[in-house]
C-alpha cells in the first residue's frame, strides 16, 4: 500500500493514491483537513465502514449514518492525540439501538485497523444512538 505526497509550496499537501483519488492536507486546515483532522476522519471512516457493514449482514442496515469525532491533543511535542470520542448517529432502515452498539463495539474492539493503528494509551471511546 501506498500514497504519493505532492507540496504545493505553501501550507497544502496533495496526497493521491494509485486509482487517482486525491486529497489535499493544509496545515493551516484552509484547503483541507489538517493531518490530524484527517487521522481522526479516518477513525470515522473505517469504524463507520465497519458499521455499516455489520449492520447489512445483521439485516439492520442504516438509511443514514453519521459521526461526530473528538480528539484531545497533548499539550507537549509531538502533540499526538491522548485520548479521542467517537459519536455514531443511525437511523432510519431496520436499525435498533443494541444492533447499532453491537456494530460501534465489534469495529472498536476488532475491526478498525485505523483506530488499532494508534499509540495503545490512546484513550477512546464510543456512543452510538439511533435517532
Amino acid at each position: 500500500m501506498h500514497v504519493d505526497l505532492e507540496w504545493n509550496g505553501a501550507t497544502g499537501y496533495q496526497v493521491t493514491t494509485p486509482s487517482g483519488a486525491a486529497v489535499t492536507l493544509d496545515s493551516d486546515a484552509r484547503e483541507g483537513p489538517s493531518p490530524m483532522q484527517a487521522l481522526l476522519a479516518a477513525v470515522a471512516g473505517c469504524m463507520a465502514i465497519d458499521i455499516v457493514h455489520v449492520l447489512k449482514r445483521m439485516r439492520r442496515a442504516p438509511e443514514r449514518l453519521s459521526a461526530r469525532v473528538s480528539g484531545e491533543r497533548a499539550d507537549d511535542h509531538p502533540r499526538r492525540f491522548v485520548s479521542i470520542r467517537l459519536e455514531f448517529t443511525a437511523a432510519g432502515g431496520a436499525v435498533v439501538q443494541d444492533r447499532l452498539e453491537q456494530s460501534v463495539e465489534l469495529s472498536f474492539a476488532k475491526y478498525c485497523s485505523v483506530l488499532h493503528s494508534l499509540a495503545k494509551d490512546t484513550a477512546t471511546s464510543w456512543s452510538a444512538r439511533v435517532a
